[in-house]
């Protein structure tokens, strides 16, 4: 599935190619319209690449969701921030504004000291399959958020730096929503290797904060003053500060809710609290943190699910697990707070080295989700009537496709890394297709189109 079939969906459709300005596109766009970034290095100079303000409200900037790497937006040469969105000088922009499949690399704040990548002043974007690779700031090195409510989805904060605090994300004042984001290797001079918050409640759900670094407190989350986050399915593992917090460090008047995480094998103790903080923990695995696993807190160890036993990581910080072929369960696997449609992982989301989804009580920690790839295929979690039937699944390598009666044009079976491993180009009310026997049990998507419409099914493959 390409790029340009979701693009047939949309109304007005701007190009910009690799040394054309990004900034006239948006002023031609109106809300539903898509500014399309080709593949390549987009550079400018000045103060911004582009800014994007109340009257591009319900604009789509769109780059690549497949490889969001082959779209890149270059602030080396930039005075300030890769982009601004501006949501004080021309009206507000919401979530129908979208920032989508896009690299920001080497975003520098310059002489302003808030946001390296991206800048969003009172603003809601949507910013989702978005890579911020070695960008800078004082605060906020990958982004500084000051107000608004922005959502961020599938995005990577990867060798972010900060002076100050917040090397990846900066919140102030922002009950931002952050989901199945990875932080990898972000730095602060000071406070917050990950996330800082100051007077900022969010939701970051599903994120990994891997190898974060402090050079004072908080090398994944920096909890600063009146701040309630929900921090809930990540896992953090790596971290190190000169001071306090792998995790999360409570500052001053703080709290919110911490569960279903798993906190392992940092080089500091997983919390720590100073003036005053209340927050509290349900269903988290906290083991094998240097200098203790709470800190200075209490220790809820054995109440409310918490639990400090060796969550067997594996590769990729994928759960041990007997079912999938490993020779120990990790005791995180069905130990969560909640059923997995709850959660929001039904049928999407897994923490087994097979790609079996997450069903029942949820797993505790990170989860992996569904490929970029996969974002580009219509309809793949719900499906108008009538449905497309995949059968037998659990199925051993023979699958028949059938869809109401209808005539199936075609079918394709993608694995979990969205590539295509079984394809057929007939036409017929029943399909049937062989898997290759060289592909490992797992779970698959079959997707077929039934009169211009496209339908997909998942299915799970057994091998003996």
């Amino acid at each position: 599935m390409t790029i340009f079939l979701l693009l047939a969906l949309l109304e007005v459709v701007f190009p910009v190619a690799p040394g054309e300005s990004i900034q006239n596109a948006l002023d031609q766009a109106s809300a539903q319209d898509t500014v399309l970034l080709l593949p390549g290095i987009h550079s400018g100079t000045g103060d911004h690449l582009a800014i994007i303000n109340g009257e591009q409200n319900g604009v789509i900037l769109l780059g690549s969701p497949q490889s969001p790497s082959s779209v890149i937006l270059e602030g080396g040469s930039l005075d300030q921030c890769i982009l601004l969105v501006d949501g004080v000088s021309a009206g507000a922009v919401s979530l129908s504004t979208v920032i989508r499949g896009v690299t920001f690399s080497n975003g520098n704040s310059g002489t302003y000291p808030f946001g390296g990548g991206m800048r969003l002043d009172n603003a809601s974007p949507a910013v989702d399959l978005c890579i911020f690779d070695n960008c800078e700031a004082e605060n906020g090195g990958g982004v500084y958020v000051w107000k608004g409510e922005p959502s961020f989805t599938g995005c990577i904060f990867e060798s972010c730096q900060s002076d100050f605090a917040g090397a990846g994300l900066y919140l102030y004042n922002s009950s931002s929503t952050v989901r199945n984001c990875r932080f990898m290797a972000c730095s602060s001079g000071d406070d917050g290797g990950g996330i800082f918050l100051y007077h900022s409640s969010p939701e970051i759900h599903n994120c990994l904060f891997k190898d974060g670094w402090a050079n004072d407190d908080g090398a994944g989350i920096y909890c600063y003053s009146l701040s309630f986050p929900d921090v809930g399915f990540c896992t953090f593992t790596g971290g190190n500060a000169n001071g306090n917090g792998a995790a999360v460090y409570f500052r001053v008047q703080c709290g919110g809710e911490i569960h279903d995480n798993i906190i392992t094998s940092n080089f500091i103790n997983g919390f720590f609290e100073q003036g005053g903080a209340d927050p509290y923990f349900s269903h988290n695995c906290v083991w094998n943190n240097v200098g203790g696993n709470y800190g200075n807190l209490p220790d809820p160890t054995g109440q409310d699910g918490n639990i400090e036993q060796d969550p067997l990581l594996i590769s990729d910080w994928y759960l041990s697990c007997t079912a999938a072929g490993q020779p120990l369960q990790s005791p995180c696997i069905d130990t969560g707070s909640t059923e997995v449609q709850v959660a929001g992982f039904e049928d999407l989301f897994w923490t087994r080295t097979d790609s079996i989804f997450d069903t029942g009580t949820a797993d505790m920690g990170f989860h992996h989700g569904p490929p970029s790839e996969w974002l580009s295929i219509e309809n793949y979690v719900a499906d108008p009537l009538p449905s497309l039937v995949v059968s037998p699944s659990p199925t051993y390598g023979r699958l028949i496709l059938y869809c109401g009666g209808n005539f199936l044009e075609g079918a394709q079976v993608f694995d979990m890394n969205g590539r295509v491993v079984c394809s057929t180009g007939s036409v017929a009310e029943e399909m049937q297709l062989n898997l290759p026997e060289d592909i490992p049990s797992g779970v698959y998507l079959a997707r077929t189109k039934v009169q211009g419409i496209w339908f997909t099914a998942k299915l799970v493959l057994i091998r003996r």
